[in-house]
């Protein structure tokens, strides 16, 4: 599907990539399984020790951290990204559509593609605590709508070039409609 056949008029839905999901969760519990039986085993050398004591440090972290994944296997449910006509929804971060016309630029960068949204639409719309950080990670400014696409399902078309597509499409149609 090249970007001359993309139908912009339906709405798109991109899910989850199950593979990646599932093997994030099976390194995770190996993890926590391994440090688990490190910490209940007799620590009988250098390495041995360090295991333990690494345990003892990781495993905190890890248990919530599986957990966590586990949870966001299952919620949301369905298709994570609607691409349509109207708008653009991760629902990762908010169900809300964000209007084509709030949407002032788009930049794909190594993992993500950012979003650039109008400073006044970024004010009502609330944002996941998961995005939160990984804006602070990523170090995006408060009008920007970062979107990771590890754990989505691949498309034949770039994600970057199919938001460009429906945008460049629909957003006279909403500035339009809104005046």
């Amino acid at each position: 599907m090249g970007m001359a056949k993309l139908d912009t008029s339906a709405e798109m839905a991109i899910g989850r990539d199950w593979v990646k999901s599932l093997a994030l969760i099976g390194i995770c519990v190996f993890v926590c399984v391994f440090f688990v039986h490190a910490i209940q085993s007799e620590a009988s050398g250098y390495y041995q020790q360090r295991a333990k004591t690494g345990g003892y440090l990781i495993l905190p972290l890890m248990v919530p951290f599986t957990l966590w994944v586990v949870f966001r296997l299952f919620v949301p449910f369905g298709p994570l990204l609607r691409i349509s006509p109207d708008g653009f929804a991760d629902r990762r971060v908010n169900t809300r559509l964000v209007p084509w016309s709030e949407v002032k630029n788009i930049v794909a960068r190594s993992e993500f593609v950012t979003l650039t949204l109008s400073r006044g639409f970024t004010k009502s719309y609330s944002m996941s605590l998961g995005q939160r950080l990984l804006k602070w990670k990523r170090k995006a400014g408060p009008s920007h709508l970062v979107v990771a696409y590890w754990f989505i399902k691949p498309t034949e078309t770039n994600l970057k070039d199919i938001l460009s597509a429906y945008r460049a499409a629909h957003i006279n149609t909403q500035t339009a409609a809104a005046t």
